[in-house]
């Protein structure tokens, strides 16, 4: 977070003069970082607006007991959440996917069945406005009121894994279903990617970490 704030001295020939009355102006503070109250809240804006602010912990750590709490609220407590299984065939019916605002990668979005012209335009739309976070679930879009009956039809159809955090890999369907451009299993991104027979595709500072993660599993056919 940056925050500036003007001198307030009238010479100054950077800052334009101060607007507000001297008397607000003087007690006017910097916004506050978070600051840690028990291991799981922040405490309120109030208690910390205007005290001094030193080597702050913006990440309260979380107990582990409230911390699987928390991941399993977060995640739903019901696995993936899709009433199908989410695979190579269900990425392709869509041939979409969705990024996560925080981690930057890409999410696949699942459909029993191929969706028309239509419902792929609205899907689409939706996609240029959605601020999408790993763990979310795109139901949650659905209007109470039924003002948007296409919309909430659509939303009956596609599914993103409700079971992701930005820690997770990105899924093995982005990849079967050879629908997209290829990105590092681990990370996500597209840049310096090193390929490797029987391994998904893994960027160089990843595969310094994890070498031996990813390995393609292998289908033995009947002849």
């Amino acid at each position: 977070m940056f925050c500036i704030k003007k001198c307030g001295t009238e010479s100054c020939k950077i800052c334009k003069p101060v607007s507000l009355p001297p008397e607000v102006f003087k007690d006017l503070h910097f916004l506050p970082f978070p600051e840690d109250k028990d291991g799981i809240h922040y405490k309120p804006f109030i208690e910390v607006y205007g005290s001094a602010q030193s080597d702050v912990n913006t990440n309260p750590p979380q107990k582990e007991g409230k911390k699987k709490q928390a991941c399993v609220a977060n995640n739903r407590g019901i696995g993936h959440g899709i009433p199908f299984s989410p695979s190579a065939q269900t990425t392709n019916t869509v041939k979409e996917c969705v990024y996560c605002i925080e981690c930057e990668r890409p999410r696949v979005i699942y459909a029993k069945a191929k969706l028309a012209e239509q419902e792929k335009a609205i899907l689409l739309r939706i996609l240029d406005c959605l601020q999408y976070v790993c763990g979310s679930v795109l139901q949650h879009l659905k209007s109470t009121d039924d003002k948007t009956p296409r919309v909430n039809k659509l939303l009956d159809k596609v599914f993103v894994r409700a079971n992701l955090t930005c820690t997770s890999y990105v899924e093995i369907p982005y990849f079967s279903s050879k629908s997209f451009v290829d990105v590092c299993v681990i990370c996500g991104t597209m840049d310096d990617l090193v390929y490797r027979e029987h391994y998904y595709p893994i960027c160089n500072i990843c595969m310094e970490l994890h070498a031996e993660e990813m390995k393609k599993k292998t289908i033995f056919r009947r002849k």
